[in-house]
């Protein structure tokens, strides 16, 4: 199943979007949370830890059709599986949910924030998906697999490569071979069909002439 997407909009109330940018620029600015502690206990998302999300983004945007300095709130997700469960996830790895949403018209409580949420979501018309076939948990697996690779490779290990592990690295690669193929499957299928209809020689010089 390809990765979904939700696309979140909702007005802030009056006077609230200095303390909002605020929050929101802090969560950016350490995406890990390593400048965390018990005496800087500010709110964080602990995105990193993510098993769903491939890409989310927070953005103050200007709200002219609400008046004069009004803003509202985006949210912008791409996620694996169903939305419940995406929204489970994201009140999970959010330390504060107030810190965020109740700076936003309509919000009540923590308890609610996923209804809240989910009744300011909008269907998208299009979004970008960079792995199309691959969920987020293996896409951090490949990354890590290939990082383990290349740290090997770096000190000289490379000939000392773990079998276990080269093993899965030629299997995955064989395995993205094979999705590759399954891919291509509708496009030689065409091809195979043109050149019956109309002959090699037709195809070729029409192929050499979209050039």
């Amino acid at each position: 199943m390809a990765p979904r997407c939700l696309t979140v909009l909702v007005p802030i109330r009056p006077d609230e979007k200095d303390r909002l940018r605020d929050v929101l620029r802090a969560i950016g600015d350490d995406i890990n949370g390593k400048h965390i502690s018990a005496v800087n206990a500010r709110p964080h998302i602990d995105f990193a830890h993510s098993r769903g999300i491939h890409f989310a983004r927070f953005a103050i945007l200007n709200d002219p059709d609400r008046g004069p300095g009004r803003t509202r709130l985006l949210f912008a997700s791409v996620y694996d599986g169903e939305l419940d469960a995406h929204l489970n996830e994201l009140v999970a790895i959010t330390s504060n949910m107030d810190a965020i949403w109740a700076r936003c018209e309509g919000y009540k409580n923590a308890s609610g924030s996923a209804e809240f949420i989910k009744a300011h979501a909008f269907a998208p018309e299009a979004y970008y998906i960079a792995f199309r076939g691959e969920t987020a948990e293996a896409i951090k697996s490949a990354i890590a697999a290939r990082r383990r690779v290349q740290e090997l490779q770096d000190s000289g290990g490379a000939g000392a490569l773990p079998a276990q592990l080269a093993v899965r690295t030629i299997g995955q690669a064989v395995v993205d071979a094979l999705q590759r193929l399954i891919r291509a499957a509708p496009i030689v299928s065409d091809v195979v069909r043109a050149v019956a209809l109309c002959g090699f020689a037709n195809v070729y010089h029409l192929r050499r002439r979209r050039r």
